[in-house]
């Protein structure tokens, strides 16, 4: 073989076996060329086609194992926006680990009873909670300013794989009040209303919701609550019920109606039930309202009505809430209370709806990055009476103001002015302090 047709060949191999830069149909036009012009022989033509053939073959495969060991290396994506969440990319498994950490200071001006100022780490939680195969879902969220099973909050999973229905097990909210139903995350005031008394918080339970075109309907049987032991004694029980609907709906303005009941049997060992509230901030440690055990109650039903409104910068929310409670062999009582509160973010974003519960203002702009933030006024009027035959609970007002600095959409500025109006009955009748407290929220 001269010398030439040697160079050509280890060339044509080489060119082979280092790159793909030339396609299978031009490489193998080109040795046809070759062969036809009499270059190469037909052995020589055979044998380096099949060399050609093989080293395709390697090389495609070589790129397959190369790309599935990328796509095993990148299956998931992680997003640390609002939280840090692990998700994978065809959407079926997602973990996110959040938490919300609140830090409280307090002025008590006092009428009667000492209240001491303060500070105080309101809420310090870390959560998790996503899905997994697409349609069960999970939450898990301790409380660290609370010991041992006091700080379990949520602790559920979910079924959402039947259509508009979601089911869930485990320890969950009683779907009643809708300032309860709402995070704390999210609430307008430092606080919730004086109703509050009424809530009943978290048990052990299943349940479901069911979600139409403008309306929900929700329904739970529950034991009691995570930390209770009843011992030989047969724990409480209850049931929830709750529809709301959104009549009027246009991009972010709405109307939002609702009604609930929860109807509780109680520990037949025990029997204990009361019903008490602070004057709408916790530091302070003192109940001006409170109508100490209730002795030989068997049951009790807490009714509620609730009504919002977002209209572009404004909105409100106002709740009727009562509480019925059956006797052993004695009268039964009846308590009840009510809240209306008006809102107005200055810089013009709306209070987000979703899942018939209300969410938190997500500023337009950053704080440090060029922007103010959003800012918002609110302002309330609650009243509770707990005072009915022998129970004298008291009664009583209160009147509150309140601005919100969102710096970020995780951070959070408050400052409350709390007013209370009057107390009429029980142990603390006829005080009126003023209280002023402020509250810092980094929840992610």
């Amino acid at each position: 073989m001269n010398t030439y047709l040697k160079a050509l060949l280890l060339s044509t191999t080489l060119l082979l076996t280092s790159t793909a830069v030339l396609a299978g149909s031009e490489l193998t036009t080109l040795l046809m060329l070759l062969h036809e012009n009499g270059t190469i022989t037909t052995e020589q033509y055979e044998r380096v086609l099949a060399e050609a053939n093989a080293t395709e073959k390697e090389s495609k495969l070589e790129k397959q194992e190369l790309q599935a060991a990328l796509d095993k290396a990148t299956a998931v994506e992680v997003t640390v926006k609002g939280g840090i969440k692990v998700a994978s990319k065809d959407g079926s498994f997602s973990t996110k680990l959040g938490g919300r950490l609140q830090m409280d200071a307090a002025y008590y001006g006092e009428d009667g009873k000492q209240q001491g100022d303060g500070t105080d780490i309101r809420r310090a939680r870390l959560s998790l909670s996503g899905k997994m195969y697409d349609n069960w879902g999970f939450k898990l969220e301790n409380d660290f300013t609370k010991s041992g099973l006091a700080g379990l909050t949520d602790a559920y999973i979910t079924y959402g794989g039947l259509a508009r229905h979601k089911l869930y097990l485990g320890h969950f909210r009683d779907a009643i009040i809708l300032q309860e139903l709402n995070s704390d995350n999210d609430t307008q005031f430092m606080e919730r209303s004086l109703v509050s008394a009424f809530a009943q918080s978290r048990h052990m339970g299943f349940g479901g919701m069911y979600t139409g075109n403008n309306w929900t309907g929700a329904l739970s049987v529950f034991g009691d609550k995570a930390k209770v032991n009843a011992g030989t004694d047969d724990e409480g029980w209850g049931v929830v019920a709750r529809l709301t609907t959104t009549p009027y709906r246009v991009d972010n303005d709405l109307v939002h109606v609702g009604i609930a009941s929860d109807y509780r049997k109680l520990n037949t060992g025990t029997g204990a039930l009361s019903f008490s509230t602070s004057p709408e901030s916790h530091l302070g440690g003192l109940k001006l309202v409170d109508t100490s055990e209730i002795t030989k109650a068997d049951s009790f039903q807490i009714s509620g009505l609730e009504a919002a409104f977002v209209k572009g910068a404004l909105n409100g929310q106002a709740e009727y809430v009562r509480a019925d409670v059956e006797r052993n062999g004695i009268s039964d009582l009846g308590f009840d209370g009510w809240y209306g509160q008006m809102a107005y973010v200055l810089t013009g974003e709306s209070r987000p709806y979703k899942d018939n519960k209300f969410g938190r203002i997500k500023p337009k702009s950053i704080f440090g990055q060029g922007g103010t933030g959003a800012w918002e006024l609110v302002a309330r009027y609650s009243t509770i009476d707990l005072t009915d035959k022998d129970i004298v609970g008291g009664e009583q007002d209160n009147f509150s103001l309140g601005v919100n600095w969102y710096a970020t959409p995780t951070i959070r500025f408050m400052a409350n002015y709390v007013k209370v109006l009057n107390v009429d009955g029980g142990e603390h009748d006829g005080v009126e302090p003023d209280i002023f407290q402020t509250r810092f929220q980094w929840a992610f």
